[in-house]
């Protein structure tokens, strides 16, 4: 177990040439994390690359500090460092209520770092990037809200990622999510209950995985309760009008919208409650009512996300203190045991409002 030590002590001997991480990262290819983590033996690493690494140092002369007495117990019980990073304007409390009561109980450190997205380009940047990530001490990261798949292509190539709601296909990341099909399903039941026969959908985007999810969740749950499926009231949004919470003012979706409800479509379901309110709030500026004149839901309830204005929204409820306890959990399984990826879904049940009506 302690064979890297052994060996850093004899390369210490070997050179005061001033040869850094860098140097070992460069050549493998590899992250100055990784290199970090291999020459400490954390957990995490192959085999193979710890290898790699520890002869690549012996061969350019890293110097690296010969082990202390007792170091190795120290390294035994060293606290796992995970990074939570989270690029959104409010972070759900319940994430992180769930985040941090497993981070005491697995004796875990957090490490939380916000990077607006238009900004997160310098994550890799060492004046401005997360310190636990550029100096090697984190373990793995955890992602909040939807980040540019180039960047999390660049995380996953140098440390393990677990992911809360957005899913990045062709990437190797756990996933926390929510059961979409059972949570729609029982929007769509509740709206049908009322007597609703047409009903559209608001809020696709295709680049965003949720969105996808709900959409897909939407098309089949209508289809089982033989309501007809009018793609001409699928309406789309644009992600980046939605990330900044401009919705309301893309008046061609709301158009869209104006324009089936005068064909006949009374209910609408939103993709997720922020665009659930945009969409109440714009169309009572033109006049019309909610629930009196159009039923909308939202999806995946959460404190912060209120109207002043428009009826509280019929929406899901879901379990956020228990999504972060699971993405913890998650990367703690990832990081001593690797393997294959794992989804875990959280269940959405129905929440009623005062948005929905006959």
């Amino acid at each position: 177990m302690f064979a890297s030590y052994r060996k850093l002590a004899k390369i210490a001997k070997m050179s005061k040439n001033s040869v850094g991480l860098q140097d070992i990262a460069s050549r493998l290819n590899l992250s100055v994390s990784t290199v970090s983590r291999g020459l400490r033996d954390a957990s995490g690493i192959h085999p193979e690359t710890r290898s790699r690494i520890i002869q690549e140092a012996e061969a350019i002369g890293y110097v690296g500090q010969q082990p202390r007495a007792g170091l190795e117990k120290i390294e035994e019980q060293r606290k796992r460092n995970v990074l939570i990073l989270t690029g959104g304007s409010t972070t759900p409390g319940g994430y992180l209520e769930g985040l941090s009561q497993a981070a005491s109980r697995y004796g875990v450190s957090l490490h939380i770092h916000h990077c607006p997205q238009e900004s997160c380009s310098e994550l890799f940047l060492g004046e401005k990037g997360p310190v636990s990530l550029l100096d090697g001490t984190c373990d793995g990261v955890i992602l909040v809200y939807r980040w540019p798949s180039e960047i999390v292509e660049t995380l996953v190539r140098r440390i393990p990622v677990v992911s809360i709601m957005h899913d990045y296909p062709g990437l190797s990341i756990d996933l926390v999510g929510l059961d979409t099909a059972g949570g729609v399903n029982a929007l769509v039941r509740h709206l049908r209950d009322w007597g609703h026969k047409r009903m559209g959908f608001f809020g696709l985007m295709p680049e965003v995985s949720w969105s996808r999810a709900r959409f897909g969740a939407f098309a089949e749950s209508v289809t089982y309760y033989d309501i007809p499926l009018e793609m001409e009231h699928i309406v789309r949004f644009n992600k980046e009008v939605l990330s900044h919470g401009e919705s309301y003012r893309d008046t061609k979706a709301i158009d869209q919208v104006v324009a089936g409800i005068k064909s006949g479509v009374k209910a609408w379901l939103a993709a997720d409650d922020f665009s659930g309110y945009c969409l109440s709030e714009e169309l009572m500026r033109r006049g019309m009512r909610i629930p009196e004149d159009v039923s909308i839901t939202g999806f995946h309830f959460h404190d912060f996300m209120r109207s002043s204005h428009a009826p509280a929204l019929t929406s899901t409820l879901v379990d956020n203190i228990e999504i972060g306890r699971l993405a913890l959990k998650l990367m703690l399984q990832r990081i001593d045991r690797g393997g294959k990826t794992v989804q875990m879904l959280v269940p959405a049940e129905l929440k009623s409002g005062q948005s929905t009506s006959k």
